[in-house]
Parts: structure tokens; sequence; C-alpha cells
């Protein structure tokens, strides 16, 4: 079970800013008081210091940038480079898989093709529904039909 400000990064939604930062200080207190004897590793201080300075420049959501996606990539590459790169030479072969990586990234011509993802319900706690934008959130406070009965 992940803290709620560690929860929302792997959301699909934009992020409060401002309660956001509010828990991450919360945090990095709470870990230098309780563990003064062990210096903060870096990752750990980036993300509680510089984590909603990072949201805040960020033009997608943060759970947009998982290595999920990167790795799901992997497999379309395999296939792209097999199926649809001519295989004269390497400069060909790359240019080509470039050509066709970005022709199938591209969110104009993604937007126009239907989703095969099916949705995912991600279970979304009291905690976690403060930190999210309430103009880009599809739930209001009244309907928090997707939290399981002992959180609510």
């Amino acid at each position: 079970m992940y803290l709620p400000p560690f929860q929302s990064y792997e959301s699909l939604r934009k992020l409060e800013r401002s309660i956001h930062l509010r828990l991450l200080v919360q945090t990095a207190r709470l870990y230098a008081q309780h563990y003064k004897w062990f210096p903060m590793p870096a990752s750990v201080h980036k993300v509680l210091v510089h984590g909603s300075l990072i949201i805040s420049a960020a033009l997608l959501p943060i759970g947009m940038f998982s290595d999920e996606s990167q790795e799901c990539r992997n497999k379309d590459v395999r296939n792209f480079r097999e199926h649809r790169c001519r295989k004269m030479s390497r400069v060909v072969t790359n240019t080509d898989l470039l050509h066709i990586l970005l022709t199938s990234s591209d969110p104009v011509i993604s937007s126009l093709r239907p989703s095969t993802r099916p949705k995912v319900n991600q279970e979304i706690t009291k905690e976690m529904f403060s930190l999210l934008k309430k103009d880009c959130c599809d739930l209001d406070e009244s309907d928090w039909s997707c939290l399981s009965e002992e959180e609510s």
C-alpha cells in the first residue's frame, strides 16, 4: 500500500499541485524526524523536494510516463523491424523504423483509431481523490462507489 502522494503518481489524471506539495513537505519532515541517522537517498529527495515542480511542469499526467509504456513498445519495435522495414542496411532499417514509430505514436493519428485496450478501473481512495484536479476528474465527492466499504 502506497502513501497517497506516491499512489497518485500511477494515476492518469492531473494532480492538484498545492495539496500535493503540502503532503510531500509533511512526508519529508516525517522522514527527517524519524530517520536522522540515515541520510535521505537522492531518489527520495528528488520526489519529496522537487516532485511538485515536476508535476506542474509536466504537460501530461505523471502516470503516462511509466516504464510500462516503453516496455510495450519493445514488442512493436520487434514487429515493425521484422515485417515493415527494408533490410538493405542498418541506416535504412533504422530510418524506416523511426518513421513507423513516429507515425504510430502521433497523437492525431492515434486519436482517430479505436482504442483496443480495455479500461482499467483503478481504486481511488479519499486521500488520493483530494490530490486530483477537480476539473479533469470524472468523479465528484458524492460519488465514491469505487471505494471499498472499509475505506469509506
